[in-house]
């Protein structure tokens, strides 16, 4: 039997780029190289505005291109302290020192670490927006390596020129940091629309990169006291009560969660009570008490609970027609004369104005008629109030009808109130 060619061994390789032999150069000369040139450099869609809240997704999305072309190499920088770092996870640790130094080693050999730089550079190029890119070009000298009078621009140079500029590298910077890890409990209630949980932890999750890229030291112990004190200021309760059993055995019974535990508890949770429609719902207690509270509003905006409100409108209608001194006919006020009764022996009649009066006891005033000609109409005091009984509902009647209106709607809301007082102190027995 004839013996069959060897197949050559295939590279073991995830993309096109990491076939390639590291210690050889590509060939811009072939359609693969040029093929994998157009792929590198292909910008982000969108691109990067420079807005620092998004500088982590930015790195995310050239750690992802960084993978498809192979900059792996140019990205492996030795910090301060000789410790290997990706600039990437770390461009608030590494400085442009530690940078440069590192990409003096492939610029000197012009080996295919300077190709992947000058790949890198171009594809940050084409996918900054204008505003950010003028005002990063604005300074050529942090990112080019002069080398033999040949000038070069550099991708790692570039990022870190791309990161000092969005994120201020300071004091300040770190402490406003540390600051909102430690308002988090503010954060959740004016930040965070319908205390969405998904948005809470990656907003968390971007303070502690922030802190992680500078190499500033945060426990994880702290951080998860830092994530709970949030978690307690949400608006769903029984969100608070189950987190509240995690913290005690996080915190205090040495359960071994850590923060991403913790926050992944918290997100099933989340997604579990929102696909049932049951996030940020009331307990029936609750909806009573929502329900009784605008009604006593309701009785209490009608003016039915025996406050100022009522009184204004008692004295209203009581001083309607009689404190302006007009009867319902719209007619002025009567002269002080008309209801001034004879004295004591004096005349019950009497000549005003070319015109006969005389003291009407029915009327209780001067009259044109004699009293024994009055037929009791318009009269006041006890023949008035007389007749007005025997052809009209009984005044009395109206009162206590009106009364026992006013007492019944007080014990409506006395009762509503006691329903709310209830229900309130059954909630305070429960929490404890």
């Amino acid at each position: 039997m004839a013996n069959q060619p060897q197949q050559p061994q295939i590279p073991f390789a995830l993309h096109p780029a990491e076939a390639e032999d590291e210690n050889v150069l590509i060939d811009y000369r072939t359609s693969e190289g040029q093929k994998l040139h157009k792929a590198a450099v292909a910008p982000l869609s969108p691109k990067f505005t420079g807005e620092s809240l998004k500088m982590l997704l930015f790195a995310r999305d050239v750690g992802q291109r960084a993978e498809e072309s192979d900059w792996g190499p140019i990205l492996q920088i030795p910090n301060s302290a000789n410790q290997v770092k990706n600039l990437l996870d770390a461009y608030g640790e590494l400085t442009e020192a530690n940078i440069r130094a590192h990409a003096m080693t492939y610029v000197v050999a012009q080996n295919c670490n300077a190709q992947r730089a000058a790949q890198m550079y171009a594809f940050l190029f084409n996918s900054l927006e204008d505003d950010i890119k003028t005002r990063v070009t604005n300074e050529p000298t942090r990112y080019t390596i002069v080398h033999n009078g040949r000038r070069f621009h550099n991708g790692p140079l570039f990022f870190k020129a791309i990161t000092t500029l969005v994120c201020v590298d300071t004091a300040s910077t770190i402490a406003d940091v540390h600051a909102q890890l430690h308002a988090l409990d503010v954060y959740m209630q004016t930040k965070v629309e319908s205390c969405n949980i998904e948005k809470f932890n990656t907003h968390v999750r971007y303070l502690r990169t922030q802190l992680s890229n500078r190499a500033e030291v945060l426990s994880d112990s702290q951080l998860k006291v830092c994530i709970f004190n949030g978690y307690m200021a949400c608006s769903d309760q029984e969100f608070v009560q189950f987190m509240t059993n995690v913290k005690n055995q996080t915190l205090y019974q040495n359960a071994t969660l850590s923060s991403d535990d913790v926050m992944t508890l918290a997100l099933h949770f989340y997604t579990d009570r929102e696909r049932h429609g049951q996030w940020n719902k009331l307990s029936p207690d609750k909806e009573q008490i929502v329900a009784l509270t605008a009604e006593l509003r309701s009785l209490q905006q009608k003016g039915c609970s025996g406050g100022k409100h009522g009184n204004k409108d008692s004295k209203d209608k009581k001083g309607k027609g009689k404190g302006n001194g007009k009867g319902k006919k719209g007619k002025g006020k009567r002269p002080e004369w008309m209801t001034t009764p004879p004295a004591t022996g004096e005349k019950h009649e009497k000549v005003v104005k070319d015109k006969t009066y005389y003291w009407c006891p029915n009327h209780e005033m001067w009259t044109v008629h004699k009293p024994d000609d009055c037929k009791g109409i318009g009269a006041s005091g006890k023949q008035q109030r007389s007749s007005s009984d025997d052809n009209k509902p009984k005044q009395a009647d109206r009162n206590r009808t009106k009364s026992s209106d006013t007492r019944a709607k007080k014990l409506h809301l006395a009762k509503a109130l006691h329903a709310i007082v209830e229900a309130t102190g059954s909630d305070d027995e429960d929490s404890d």
